[in-house]
């Protein structure tokens, strides 16, 4: 305490309130810090929701639910809560982040910083990454009833997709819906200016910027 108490005066109760807080007690009135601690305090737990779909995330036994990119849930600290992830129309739940995982409902014992995130997406997705030791572009992408996705870019160097050559220059490739190269076709005079469209039909439409003369089949 004297230590702590350099060059103040112990027998007045003011300086004393002041030494305890220089020595690492809690001043008068205080919490302890940011974000509560005390036991029993209300603490705000970010919940978040992200990818490609929409769901809602929804407090077991009522009185919270989440449809939006972040909320706080304001619990007193140390209390359990579970919270559910609930898809929207055509969606599936992905899982957990943060200090909940897995598919099933988020049992959670609440701290200061404590944090959960639901992830919602759709059925089929897919994601990988393609592309050469040169700068490459992406310019429009298009996915069909089926699933299959089409994509037209442009190539910065030659390269190879599964199996498949791409040579550098605009291009024109589909992909299965498990996200596997079903095809390719150079298209060297397009210009960068390019939109895909499937038609009602399932047949794909393809409008652009051309240079020179260009033949389409025949």
């Amino acid at each position: 305490m004297s230590r702590c108490a350099k060059g103040w005066m112990p027998g007045a109760a003011a300086p004393l309130l002041m030494v305890l807080a220089a020595c690492g007690g809690p001043p008068p009135g205080g919490t302890g810090g940011p974000g509560g601690g005390g036991p029993g305090e209300a603490v705000k737990v970010p919940v978040g929701i992200d990818g490609l779909a929409r769901g809602e995330v929804r407090l077991e036994g009522g009185g919270f639910s989440c449809a939006k990119g972040l909320c706080l849930l304001e619990r007193l600290e140390g209390s359990t809560v579970t919270l559910t992830a609930v898809p929207g129309a055509g969606a599936t739940f992905t899982g957990w982040s943060g200090d909940c995982t897995g598919t099933g409902p988020c049992t959670l014992q609440v701290t200061p910083v404590s944090r959960v995130r639901a992830s919602f997406g759709l059925p089929g997705a897919w994601s990988r990454a393609i592309g050469s030791t040169s700068g490459d572009v992406a310019n429009a992408v298009v996915r069909d009833a089926s699933g299959n996705v089409t994509l037209v870019g442009f190539m910065g160097a030659d390269t190879e997709v599964d199996g498949q050559a791409i040579t550098r220059g605009r291009f024109l490739a589909q992909f299965d819906p498990a996200g596997h190269l079903r095809w390719t076709r150079p298209l060297p005079a397009l210009s960068d200016v390019a939109r895909a469209r499937v038609l009602a039909d399932g047949a794909l439409v393809l409008a652009g910027t051309f240079t020179g003369a260009v033949q389409f089949g025949a």
